[in-house]
């Protein structure tokens, strides 16, 4: 006896109505952006506090020993110090000596 073929057909496609699209993109954009259109509400300080610590580090391997107060290997220590940018701008403030 040969079996019989059971077939499945497609649902049907529903139709939404333009406001029921607009809601659900709406939705989606929530879970995917939780900080609205800012993609990272820390990336602005993120870079600044990076680019403070590359520039300092640079400063302090590439000035001469005798313009900087304290040992090389101390600033760069406080520059690693990298809260809120605090390490670079103290090295900037007083780790190089005045010309």
């Amino acid at each position: 006896m040969p079996k019989e073929r059971v077939t499945r057909e497609a649902p049907a496609p529903t139709t939404i109505s333009g406001k029921e699209r607009d809601d659900r993109h709406a939705a989606q954009q929530a879970v995917e952006r939780p900080y609205g259109h800012r993609e990272n509400p820390l990336r602005a300080p993120g870079i600044v506090q990076f680019a403070l610590l590359a520039v300092a580090l640079v400063d302090i391997h590439r000035r001469p020993a005798e313009e900087i107060r304290g040992s090389r290997w101390l600033w760069s220590a406080v520059a690693l110090v990298n809260f809120m940018g605090i390490g670079p701008i103290v090295y900037f403030a007083f780790g190089r000596k005045r010309a």
